[in-house]
């Protein structure tokens, strides 16, 4: 088929949604012929990519726009993200026309940015439209917000006015109504888009973070090259990417204390960076954890892999979280996820292979963490086990080929309407 893919970000080198958006051109330009609406930003990665024999002559490149001057405000930042991104939207529709009468596409596909709240208008083409993965209807439980920084309480009351307004929205509505398949993210945003007016039958659950056959190997060889030290003591734990409010450092960092007050010795390395960071650094300094507690930038290449591999337990129970990479890396890696029952993390975790923790208040969260580190640090076999299911879970799930297919079965439905 001919694909016209809306991907303003797009960039083999890069993590978060331009990485979804280049999995998603590189899995798909396995069976069709792909155009992509790119922004100008990721337009020299393209081009390497190419030369590397990354993508073949079937994937053409038409660059948009260009980002303006970030403000240090991180609030401030993501609106003019939002801003930016909808601009953009904008931009592509003459290319998009152009294009249309040239090519006369069989689909058009929006893969990034993967929110709801900034439609496209791609529909507009007349050409069976298809939206998604997207995510951002989790929402942070308000009972919640005593455990965050005030800079992150305020923005999470911001967020969920900013949800409120684009319920509202026309062009969201329009956008959802004319769509001929939308993929949800999680099951928060399915249940949204329902509310929208989205008609049965027209959504189904895939999230944006998925595996190709090479990056599996490549995890699955590296952990299974290294040996993991199984000693009783210490504990070794990790948590990677932003380090955000709604992330649940805070409550791990808690957890972890009523742990060490009951004799446990473990090691937590949170590597990344973001706003929560000196907040976590004094949180872990009054909780008297602090030399127990790293708290890094992130990782890259050899030392991330070989931290996973080093890691028994991946912990990080986020509150509002879409499609986790770092917790399906660290799993693919043999880390035991745990992990708050909630959004993205809740759909890739199960039992078999890691611990989902109720949302409830504050203190019932860190008082079950808490009692699930216990019981896995006294329990190695229990760590081998789920550690075994957790590779084998991501590897099995989300493998590339899953994905593929689900897209390919929404393509072939919406051609055949």
């Amino acid at each position: 088929m001919k694909i016209l893919l809306s991907a303003i970000a797009c960039d083999p080198y890069r993590g978060s949604e331009a990485h979804f958006g280049w999995n998603a051109v590189k899995i798909l330009s396995t069976r069709h012929e792909i155009w992509i609406l790119g922004h100008a930003k990721d337009e020299a990665a393209i081009k390497q990519a190419r030369s590397e024999g990354l993508i073949g002559e079937n994937v053409q490149f038409f660059p948009h726009s260009s980002w303006g001057r970030r403000h240090s405000n991180r609030i401030v930042s993501r609106l003019q993200n939002w801003r930016d991104y909808e601009a953009w939207s904008h931009q592509v529709i003459p290319t998009a026309q152009r294009l249309q009468k040239e090519v006369s596409f069989d689909i058009v596909h929006h893969v990034t940015l993967s929110t709801w709240r900034v439609p496209s208008r791609l529909w507009q083409l007349g050409v069976p439209f298809i939206w998604g993965p997207i995510g951002g209807a989790e929402v942070f439980p308000l009972r919640l917000l005593a455990w965050l920084s005030p800079a992150s309480a305020v923005y999470e009351v911001l967020r969920r006015t900013q949800n409120a307004i684009a319920m509202q929205s026309a062009g969201v509505r329009d956008c959802v109504r004319h769509s001929a398949h939308i993929f949800a993210s999680t099951p928060e945003m399915e249940s949204l888009l329902h509310r929208l007016g989205c008609r049965d039958g027209r959504t189904s659950l895939l999230s944006s973070a998925f595996f190709t056959e090479d990056q599996i190997a490549r995890f699955l060889g590296e952990s299974g090259a290294r040996t993991r030290d199984r000693k009783p003591s210490p504990l070794k734990l990790f948590a990677g990417g932003d380090i955000e409010g709604r992330k649940g450092h805070a409550l791990a960092l808690h957890a972890l204390a009523r742990c060490k007050a009951q004799g446990l010795q473990f090691r937590y390395h949170i590597a990344g960076l973001g706003p929560e960071a000196p907040y976590l650094q004094a949180l872990a300094n009054r909780l008297g954890i602090a030399d127990q507690v790293l708290i890094s930038p992130p990782l890259r290449g050899e030392e991330y892999l070989a931290a996973l591999c080093a890691t028994d337990v991946y912990l990080l129970p986020s509150l509002r979280d879409n499609a986790p990479v770092t917790l399906m890396e660290a799993m693919l890696s043999g880390c035991v996820p745990v992990v708050a029952a909630s959004g993205g993390p809740d759909l890739i975790v199960s039992g078999e292979c890691g611990v989902r923790i109720p949302v409830g208040s504050g203190d019932d969260m860190v008082n079950q963490i808490a009692s699930v580190i216990l019981r896995i640090s006294g329990d190695r076999q229990l760590l081998d086990r789920l550690s075994h299911g957790a590779r084998k879970r991501i590897a099995g799930i989300f493998h590339e080929r899953n994905y593929l297919e689900s897209v390919d079965r929404a393509y072939l439905k919406a051609q055949i309407k």
